[in-house]
């Protein structure tokens, strides 16, 4: 009994030791990585995967390394071993993406996004870059289906609205633009991304409400407080999406909602006049400031 007692915890720590050298070759050559260092940071994925050639980890990374580069025959043999893998994630399938993209072979990359969505039927991340691959491959009516599809299944996914804001500029469908883009800044509401979309969602007021070039923020807040009280009366259905109304009605309780609107829109529509606010109502924007530090935006509910 004790023998068998000793080999046990023998062959525990030897896998468990196994185990954590695995790890630690893997965190040496994110390191390499990081250095531009291929070369290395191949050579200990590759010590990695001889001791542990089930490691989907060991597989996506060096897949990854080779992605950087720019050895795309390589990334992609190994990125379909990646993806084969039982225990493969969604950063695989993110990976080998790249790759193909790189060398133009969208159809390729189709098909293997559609084995990611079987695998990740929820996966926001799959959703945008399969229609990111079918935009560059000139089918941008599948991709906006895809990328609204993507919204629905994850809501809380920011680069699905992201890309539909994008695709529907300068399109008829004014009230998507205008909803999905305030979602998006909620949910990425500090990137580089979020001056795009503002400016977007400012031409897209623009065009909807007809009051030509020199509109105003009192205009927009004029249309949206009529709007939310059309939709809290139920004299009109929530558009996209009801959770959005729901963080309206909080802001105004709080008494932050024109704070909001000028974080939203006034900066974009007159940096000056939006200067004079903030330093007028410094109550009013210190109460929305902190707001927005201390919450994260979610919608429970899909389109």
């Amino acid at each position: 009994m004790r023998f068998l007692f000793a080999f046990f915890i023998t062959v525990l720590y030897a896998l468990t030791a196994h185990a954590q050298s695995t790890q630690e070759l893997v965190e040496k050559a994110k390191v390499f990585t990081g250095q531009g260092d291929f070369e290395n940071a191949i050579n200990t994925l590759q010590k990695a995967r001889a001791s542990d050639p089930g490691s989907a980890e060991v597989v996506q990374s060096l897949s990854f390394v080779y992605f950087l580069q720019r050895d795309f025959a390589k990334a992609i043999e190994t990125g379909k071993m990646a993806i084969a893998m039982p225990s493969a994630e969604e950063q695989a399938f993110q990976i080998l993406g790249l790759s193909y993209k790189s060398i133009a072979a969208y159809r390729e990359a189709s098909k293997m996004y559609q084995l990611g969505l079987k695998k990740f039927p929820n996966s926001g991340v799959i959703y945008n870059e399969y229609a990111e691959n079918l935009a560059l491959d000139g089918n941008t009516k599948a991709a906006i289906a895809l990328w609204e599809e993507g919204i629905a299944k994850a809501p809380n996914f920011s680069g699905n609205y992201f890309n539909a804001v994008r695709y529907y500029d300068g399109k008829d469908e004014l009230e998507k633009t205008m909803y999905y883009a305030e979602v998006f800044l909620n949910l990425e509401s500090y990137s580089t991304r979020t001056t795009e979309i503002k400016n977007i969602l400012v031409k897209a007021y623009t065009q909807y409400l007809k009051v030509g070039a020199s509109i105003t923020i009192e205009q927009i807040n004029g249309y949206r407080t009529t709007l939310f009280n059309k939709v809290t009366a139920n004299e009109k259905k929530p558009a996209l999406p009801g959770e959005l109304y729901e963080h309206w009605k909080y802001l105004i309780a709080q008494g932050i909602f024109e704070a909001y609107s000028q974080w939203l829109l006034g900066e974009t529509l007159n940096k000056p006049l939006f200067t004079n606010w903030v330093a007028s109502h410094p109550k009013e924007w210190d109460s929305f400031v902190a707001f927005q530090k201390s919450r994260v935006f979610k919608l429970v509910r899909t389109y």
